[in-house]
């Protein structure tokens, strides 16, 4: 007996249906958490450019990023906060060319909207029962909170008044958006547009400027994008500077 039509269209259909998707190529771009906003706008305009491409974030603190990778895991583009974590990888002989400035920062000082504890400027972090927050050490925020810090004769007081050490500067600014501490010093492009009706922010006249360092491990395409006219126009939407 002959199947029938309806009976071979069914086929037909199930057949066609498991026919997946040719997979993508995917690049898997370890990047400082500081960054998280802008790439992931950067991927969007790199994907629709590259339709057979997909970008696979890994956001964290730039030193655990480069542990990672010395580590084994797997990472096409590393973008770094400063150039200390870079250099570790540079060293491990794991940067193919060399590395590349893609952008700056800077350094703001932020409270609570209702700033409680009445910080206006860096010496004032210095008071006694001011609960300051910042990342463990090694996490590039830490390292240019601490040099900014260091100009102060305030210096040990404001160190000793941390009470939370953070993995990263997201999860400090959450510390003080949430009310859980009254101070901490992070980079100008965390002050979100989310985060204004929460998070006061004081600019600092500081010499340290956040420089950030981009490098291809194992896909070029990405990195370049990313130091393109129209990459560098997506970084300053989000706040960033020049290199």
């Amino acid at each position: 007996m002959r199947p029938s039509l309806h009976l071979l269209l069914l086929i037909l259909l199930l057949l066609t249906s498991c026919q997946s998707e040719p997979d993508k190529n995917e690049i898997a771009v370890f990047a400082a958490s500081s960054l998280t906003d802008s790439f992931n706008e950067l991927a969007t305009a790199f994907e629709a450019n590259h339709t057979d491409t997909e970008i696979v974030f890994n956001f964290a603190s730039s030193s655990q990023l480069a542990a990672q990778i010395l580590e084994g895991a797997r990472a096409d583009v590393f973008a770094s906060a400063n150039e200390q974590q870079m250099q570790l990888l540079e060293e491990a002989g794991l940067v193919e060319g060399t590395s590349h400035i893609f952008a700056t920062n800077r350094l703001v000082l932020i409270t609570p909207e209702d700033n409680p504890a009445d910080i206006q400027q860096v010496h004032d972090l210095a008071r006694a029962n001011t609960r300051f927050v910042t990342a463990v050490r090694g996490v590039p925020i830490r390292e240019y909170t601490e040099t900014l810090l260091a100009e102060y004769t305030e210096y040990d007081a404001i160190i000793e008044n941390i009470v939370s050490e953070e993995a990263n500067v997201r999860q400090v600014v959450l510390k003080v958006a949430l009310g859980e501490a009254d101070a901490a010093i992070v980079y100008a492009t965390d002050v979100t547009a989310d985060l204004t009706d929460q998070i006061r922010a004081i600019q600092l006249d500081a010499p340290t400027i956040p420089r950030y360092h981009i490098a291809s491990l194992n896909a070029n395409a990405f990195t370049d994008f990313v130091l393109s006219d129209e990459g560098q126009a997506i970084l300053q939407k989000w706040g960033f500077d020049a290199p």
